[in-house]
């Protein structure tokens, strides 16, 4: 049963959930040997309380002052950290399996980079992972800002693919299933909530639909097709605009307080099946 949103202190509309830094795990079933400053020209090294950290600049786009940083060594993954992103790791059927036998981890970050354009900041953050899984060649990935795990030769597969700005492992189109209601009494009609997390992080909308008529894998890759669309577009879905639906109809979008954690203002799309916004509002 998923953490449902009923009360909350801040005002619907708010950007709660934007990520000052987004973070991506590389994993792996043994303690990784990489020589990190093989990664760029631009690295340096600091020792810190955690270790050493490993920080590679972008002084060839002008900004000096965004870093990509390595935490080094690798620490130990804790049990029951990779919990909520096995859940909902949808596009890799063997993630459960393979998270299993994970024992380390690497931890990639950026800093001071909320003033890229959303669109570079993702294409530099992909680069850099690529380079490190190149490097390190971890058995998974793990994208911490948005909870899902990825196979990383499909991760590399999709930047060459769908280009540099991949939304592959940086935006999770996320499945709830609703079978009871509020009052813990059974649904007559089971429902699903779908949401994307990662939208958000990056200053633009996440997106959720609530239905008990769509089937999920087609309210999967529409709430993706609408994610790239907003990802090239840029926030150009406005409160009370329609879209075309799966099935060609019009759907009214909203912005309302996300249904599912981790709170956050999403743009609704409704489907207009009845007794479903309603309960929205």
């Amino acid at each position: 049963m998923p953490t449902l949103v009923r009360n909350r202190s801040q005002q619907p509309g708010s950007k709660e959930g934007f990520a000052h830094s987004i973070e991506v795990e590389l994993l792996y079933r043994e303690p990784p040997v990489a020589d990190w400053s093989r990664i760029s020209g631009e690295g340096t090294f600091a020792e810190t309380d955690r270790g050493a950290v490993a920080a590679f600049s972008a002084h060839e786009l002008g900004n000096a002052e965004s870093r990509w940083v390595v935490e080094l060594p690798g620490s130990r993954l804790d049990d029951g950290h990779l919990r909520a992103a096995v859940r909902q790791s949808w596009s890799w059927p063997e993630a459960r399996r393979v998270a299993g036998e994970l024992r380390h981890r690497v931890t990639i970050r950026d800093l001071r980079a909320t003033t890229l354009d959303f669109r570079l900041r993702l294409r530099l953050m992909n680069q850099f992972v690529v380079a490190a899984t190149n490097l390190s060649r971890p058995a998974a990935i793990h994208w911490v800002t948005t909870e899902q795990l990825v196979e990383p030769d499909a991760f590399i597969g999709s930047l060459e693919h769908e280009g540099p700005e991949s939304l592959y492992g940086a935006v999770n189109v996320r499945l709830f299933r609703i079978d009871r209601d509020e009052n813990d009494r059974p649904l007559p009609t089971p429902e699903i909530i779908m949401d994307t997390l990662g939208l958000t992080a990056v200053g633009l909308d996440d997106f959720q639909i609530h239905t008990r008529e769509y089937d999920p894998h087609d309210v999967g890759n529409y709430l993706y097709s609408v994610s790239q669309y907003a990802w090239k577009k840029g926030a150009v879905i406005s409160p009370g605009d329609e879209i075309l639906g799966i099935d060609g109809d019009k759907w009214r979008c909203e912005i309302e307080d996300s249904l599912v954690e981790p709170e956050r203002a999403v743009i609704d799309i409704d489907t207009g099946e009845p007794g479903l916004a309603g309960r929205k509002r």
